[in-house]
């Protein structure tokens, strides 16, 4: 709360000597509507209302505001004042007036009369070479052209150091969005080879740290994050919007006469992050004022950038790559050897099959007359008998038992494999 720097209540006139003790009692700052016009006024101790001074008449207000310094953030200062000096820069205002103060006159000549230091009122800057309306002691109206006017002196800029955010109480939304589309292409007839190429895409970023309570808006501010991130340089109170672009290389490798289609997407994030910190203010004397506050970090970006390739196909068709898959597989085999000796054919021969081969052909005797017969058996003497008739005839015998021999392996080699295998 802003005083008035009282030095104590209106005694009537009795003096301070004949007193035992002295009552500090604070005065206030406050404002009312009077005719639709805020007016600055005087708020006493055991007093319930806002007492206004105009034209000579004190008006008593039950609605009205106080004047609140809160946490101390303005520099407030009274400066002299006289129909001969300018209005300082940085007077406060109570609306339509400004507020001003007059230091109070004894009604008893030289001597001390406890009382209050300073009579509180308004000073109207719009009339002919200003005037300061104030309420005396005694509920009166006083008129004077000189006097003192609240100012306040604004800092040049903020340092605002975050001690620490709630990452409990974070917010995060995120939409997707899809920031562009490309094609990687091989249309080289000879070797594979390694494609590449560079997206281009919009990132619209934004941050705020809030207002805040009595911090002047549009201040450059300097922020200092924990973990000595990057510092940020804002203007109080105001978002901080960049259009920013951005880009995002993208690579494939490839075989000859093959395209890849590449969509780029990312999250358009929106984050709120409760944070406390230390904000300093600095004057342009070099004097510094700190406090503490808190408030919400917002940050919109985009964020979680990658990119989707789809699968890769062939450039004369527009079909599909096969994907190949290498395996190798060992088999192992096994072969059986068997000797097999027979004596009638007086032959050896070795097999490597498990199928047996397929039996000798025998043709059937025809059948003759007796005619055919004697003719026949005639031919056939006559025959054995021109071209040597005994060997022909061991011919046919050896043949005969070639054939025989034939069948009896054929017989006996399943029995001989068998035999082998129980044997390995």
């Amino acid at each position: 709360m802003l005083s008035d720097f009282a030095s104590g209540d209106n005694t009537n006139g009795e003096d301070e000597e004949n007193l035992n003790e002295v009552l500090q009692r604070d005065v206030y700052v406050c404002r009312a509507r009077h005719n639709g016009e805020w007016l600055a006024g005087v708020l006493r101790s055991g007093h319930p209302a806002c007492h206004v001074a105009l034209m000579n008449h004190v008006y008593r207000y039950n609605d009205y505001e106080v004047l609140d310094n809160e946490d101390k953030a303005a520099r407030l200062s009274w400066e002299r004042w006289d129909k001969f000096l300018p209005i300082p820069v940085g007077a406060v205002a109570a609306g339509d007036t400004l507020i001003a103060r007059r230091k109070a006159e004894g009604e008893e000549g030289d001597r001390r009369v406890l009382g209050y230091t300073h009579w509180l009122g308004q000073f109207e800057h719009k009339s002919f070479q200003g005037k300061i309306t104030v309420v005396d002691q005694n509920d009166k109206a006083a008129e004077f052209h000189d006097g003192e006017l609240l100012v306040e002196t604004e800092p040049e800029r903020y340092e605002l150091t975050i001690t620490s955010f709630t990452q409990r109480r974070q917010k995060v939304n995120r939409q997707p969005r899809v920031l562009g589309k490309t094609q990687l292409r091989n249309g080289g007839p000879d070797a594979a080879v390694n494609v590449d190429s560079v997206m281009a895409y919009d990132a619209p970023y934004s941050l705020y740290y809030g207002q805040g309570r009595a911090i002047l808006k549009g201040l450059q501010t300097t922020v200092r994050l924990p973990d000595n991130k990057p510092v940020e340089t804002i203007e109080w109170g105001t978002a901080l919007s960049e259009e920013r672009k951005d880009v995002y290389r993208v690579e494939a490798y490839l075989e000859p006469g093959t395209a890849v289609n590449v969509t780029l997407v990312g999250n358009h994030t929106d984050t709120e992050t409760p944070y406390t910190g230390k904000l300093v203010a600095v004057y342009p004397d070099g004097e510094k004022r700190q406090r503490t506050i808190g408030g919400s970090r917002r940050e919109v970006a985009m964020l979680d950038v990658h990119a989707e390739f789809g699968p890769v196909f062939w450039l004369h068709n527009d079909s599909l790559v096969p994907t190949t898959t290498t395996t190798t597989t060992t088999t192992t085999t096994t072969t059986t050897t068997t000797t097999t000796t027979t004596t009638e054919a007086a032959t050896t021969s070795t097999t490597e099959a498990s199928t047996p081969p397929p039996p000798a052909h025998t043709k059937k005797p025809k059948k003759t007359l007796a005619g055919d017969s004697d003719k026949g058996e005639n031919s056939s003497m006559m025959s054995d008998e021109g071209e040597g008739g005994a060997p022909q005839r061991e011919a046919v015998i050896s043949e005969s038992g070639a054939g025989l021999a034939k069948c009896v392996v054929s017989l006996l080699l399943p029995a001989v494999l068998l035999a082998a295998l129980r044997i390995a």
